[in-house]
């Protein structure tokens, strides 16, 4: 596997635990290294030589250096993910808790799954490698009482889990709280090339979804997804790659989680995002609307009571990275997923780049080059000829956050976040609702050490440099 061109190290998390040093940044006392005891650390486990040679993959500078912010972060000063000491159990032969099972043949393809239900009262997972058996799926469904705690455990993807719309770990319905601590879940994109609902989908109604010192990694669309409104902690951990995979032209939008509640006037208590991790890298194949995504439905007059970022690191690149070129005023002709190009008025094309302005005014992304002038195109356009075409070689549209569709927003609070907005657009959005109070402050671009300040872009008052 790779990010952006760089070669993925192991899976195994052997070889990777690093002394911990919370002495090293004191500038907040509440950034989780004390408690830390995991094995993952991003860079290596991308075989990167620091983490800032593998998020900076677009030949982005940082005015401060490497580590400007003042405090620890999850996995680049401590491990996150399993426990150091913690031998993994095979899931086939792991003692369960009263309600839980191995069962063989239950994923959606037949394969090994591992379920709660009937008779399960907040039953606890830990130490499993559920990455045997060809990515074993964990599954619980409505009878679950109360919540389920999946801990120190290793998920990758595999041959049992790759499916389109499939996922690694779901919550079937009900009303079933989640807590993933101290977990590893690798989706183990490009080698799988599925899309994926989510690595994690919680498909509840109104119960709590945690998070807490896990790596999300290499995820082909979005990390988590599900329709519960129930409230939502992500803290001390690690997303590094989402929404790598293109599979139709109108793109399939990006966000650490995708809230899809269906309920008329759904009340979401808390949303919140702390001290986490971020790279969107140079492989991303859409559009990413942003990592913080506090949204609601169109017509659902959802209410977001508390919405959170902080202290945060987010790197956005370009898509296709240090080489990535924009094309304008292309012309050629689009026969069903090819396109073939006859004259450029500027620039290069970039593979993973967006064009817009096809036949019929269709878009997609360029996913790969055919021949001298043929690339391959995501879905299928509309066929016949075109000119005044260009690329496009952004990946995301706010670097940071973005509220949207609620009705409203009680208080938003987004403080002390460093962020890279190279590849993107903006840094901070809101199209949805009334925000009641908003805090913004102590908000860094790592690129230049300038003020991320404001919503919306320079017209607006907002200032998101190097962009504007």
């Amino acid at each position: 596997m790779s990010i952006g061109g760089r070669s993925v190290g192991g899976m195994a998390l052997s070889g990777q635990t690093l002394t911990t040093k919370c002495t090293t940044y004191t500038g907040w006392s509440g950034d989780g290294c004390v408690t830390a005891n995991g094995t993952i650390y991003a860079a290596a486990y991308y075989g990167a030589a620091s983490f800032y040679a593998l998020a900076a993959q677009s030949g982005q500078q940082w005015s401060a250096g490497a580590h400007p912010w003042t405090w620890n972060s999850p996995g680049i000063d401590y491990g996150v993910g399993p426990t150091a000491g913690v031998k993994l159990a095979d899931p086939a032969f792991a003692q369960y808790p009263d309600g839980c099972f191995f069962n063989p043949y239950g994923s959606p393809l037949g394969g090994a799954e591992v379920h709660c239900g009937v008779g399960a009262v907040n039953p606890v997972l830990n130490g499993l490698d559920f990455s045997l058996r060809g990515c074993t799926v964990f599954q619980a469904d409505a009878n679950v009482v109360g919540t389920v705690t999946i801990s120190n455990s290793k998920f990758v993807n595999g041959p049992n889990c790759s499916m389109l719309n499939g996922y690694m770990i779901k919550v079937i319905s009900g009303s079933v709280g989640l807590v993933l601590k101290n977990d590893l879940i690798d989706e183990a994109y490009p080698k799988y090339k599925n899309m994926m609902a989510g690595s994690v989908v919680v498909n509840t109604i109104d119960t709590p979804l945690t998070i807490l010192n896990s790596a999300i990694l290499n995820t082909s669309s979005r990390p988590i997804s599900g329709t519960s409104y129930g409230a939502l902690d992500i803290e001390n951990s690690v997303f590094v790659g989402m929404t790598l995979v293109s599979t139709a032209n109108s793109g399939q939008h990006g966000e650490l989680y995708l809230m899809g509640s269906p309920v008329q006037d759904a009340v979401y208590p808390s949303i919140t995002y702390r001290n986490n991790v971020v790279v969107i890298p140079a492989s991303t194949a859409m559009a990413i609307t942003t990592p913080f995504y506090a949204n609601g439905l169109t017509g659902k007059n959802n209410v977001v009571t508390n919405f959170v970022v902080d202290h945060n690191v987010v790197v956005t690149n370009y898509a296709g990275g240090v080489a990535a070129t924009q094309a304008l005023g292309i012309s050629g002709t689009v026969s069903g997923t090819t396109m073939t190009v006859n004259s450029i008025n500027s620039g290069s094309i970039s593979l993973l780049s967006s064009i817009v302005s096809l036949p019929a005014g269709g878009a997609a992304t360029i996913l790969s080059q055919l021949g001298s002038n043929q690339y391959a195109l995501s879905g299928k356009t509309a066929a016949g000829t075109f000119s005044g075409a260009n690329t496009f070689r952004i990946t995301t549209a706010a670097a940071l956050a973005e509220m949207a569709v609620a009705a409203s927003y009680g208080t938003v609070t987004i403080t002390n976040n460093y962020v890279d907005p190279t590849g993107a657009l903006s840094c901070v959005q809101n199209f949805g609702g009334a925000i009641g109070a908003m805090t913004m402050a102590g908000n860094q671009s790592l690129v230049t050490g300038g003020v991320v300040g404001g919503i919306g872009y320079k017209a607006a008052g907002a200032t998101c440099p190097p962009l504007y």
